[in-house]
């Protein structure tokens, strides 16, 4: 017992050399880590199966799944890889058994994406490869794992070009693959653009996207880039454009943009906004002096000044909303408590406006 402790250790790490060596962006650390452990672990709690010979178990395996006892083939399956668990087809007939006797537990579904895992390390010949890549893909889908199942169907697709995983393969990339998601045009900033959300991250490092997109109405458009959002600058208040995003936008998940999208848009003027400047709280008495107003597209405004007087300065100096902005509660509740108005609403025309 003491000398099989690190011949059992050597095996564990020659398997995981092997998975480390063929990992793909879909294999996982975690993933792996549960390979190691299933394939170490495949040969115990078998009991007398596991002293049964390979045709008989072979034929129980169709009898168990004829009558549909889900978790008696998964256990003969199981005897069937402890036999050989060098056997590409065995370790993916196993993992079919799993995922199709896990229904909600997860714990059977890690162990089936695990075999299938095996299934794709074991694999020799190209189509068995490409056979456990798709198989994989499908597991993935199933569990809602989107990227890594594109990433597996892709990868068994480079393997060998089969025409139903490629079906697979289109139908899931449209639907969950590398894509626009929506676009806002953000107006309220005094220089507006354009920002275009994709639903994963897009290209890092020194990728250029200045081929992938064009807009007429201006000349020399600058992007930017930030995770998974694509900006066009530079666009101008009451203007029409149109933004053409070309197929091929490479992402950061190695897959481009399928298909180009144009966009017809109008940038809308600025929202209305008057607003004072700073922390300003009291007018002076004399001179010029006063409180600076920064307006956006506004011309003409209502003022109301209120006077606080000498006794209730000093509670209103310590309430908590001193220099913060007044909500128009608050407003009226300092008006009629602690101060009074000094003289009527007045309307003042502004003698210049922040532009659109």
């Amino acid at each position: 017992m003491r000398k099989s402790a690190p011949l059992t250790l050597g095996l564990a790490f020659l398997l995981w050399m092997g998975l480390a060596q063929a990992r793909q962006s879909f294999v996982s650390e975690e993933l792996e880590n549960d390979a190691i452990r299933l394939e170490h672990n495949i040969g115990t709690d078998l009991g007398a199966l596991g002293t049964r010979a390979l045709p008989q178990l072979h034929k129980d395996v169709q009898q168990a799944i004829a009558r549909k006892d889900l978790k008696a083939a998964l256990k003969l399956s199981a005897a069937i890889v402890a036999a050989n668990p060098k056997d590409a087809g065995a370790w993916l007939s196993y993992s079919r058994a799993a995922i199709a006797a896990a229904g909600d537990d997860e714990n059977l579904q890690e162990t089936g994406t695990a075999a299938a895992c095996l299934a794709y390390e074991h694999a020799g010949a190209k189509p068995e490869r490409a056979t456990a890549l798709a198989w994989l893909g499908e597991i993935f889908a199933k569990q809602s794992k989107w990227r890594p199942s594109l990433d597996a169907y892709r990868a068994s697709l480079e393997v060998a070009e089969i025409a139903q995983v490629r079906n697979v393969y289109e139908d899931l990339r449209e639907k969950h693959g590398f894509r626009i998601l929506d676009y806002k045009i953000d107006n309220e900033s005094a220089s507006p653009r354009a920002c275009f959300q994709f639903s994963e991250s897009l290209a890092l490092g020194n990728a250029d996207f200045s081929p992938f997109v064009t807009a007429s109405g201006f000349a020399n458009a600058a992007i930017s880039t930030e995770d998974r959002q694509l900006c066009v600058e530079g666009l101008k208040h009451g203007e029409h454009y149109k933004i053409v995003l070309r197929d091929g936008l490479p992402s950061a998940a190695g897959e481009a943009l399928r298909k180009s999208a144009d966009y017809e848009i109008y940038v809308r003027d600025r929202s209305q906004l008057v607003h004072f400047t700073g922390k300003n709280y009291v007018l002076p008495r004399v001179g010029q002096e006063g409180i600076p107003v920064v307006s956006v597209n506004t011309r003409k405004i209502a003022v109301d000044i209120i006077r606080i007087g000498d006794r209730n300065l000093l509670p209103t100096v310590r309430s908590e909303d001193f220099l913060a902005q007044l909500s128009p509660t608050g407003s009226s509740n300092l008006s009629r408590q602690m101060a009074r108005k000094s003289g009527q609403e007045r309307s003042t025309q502004l003698r210049s406006s922040t532009p659109k």
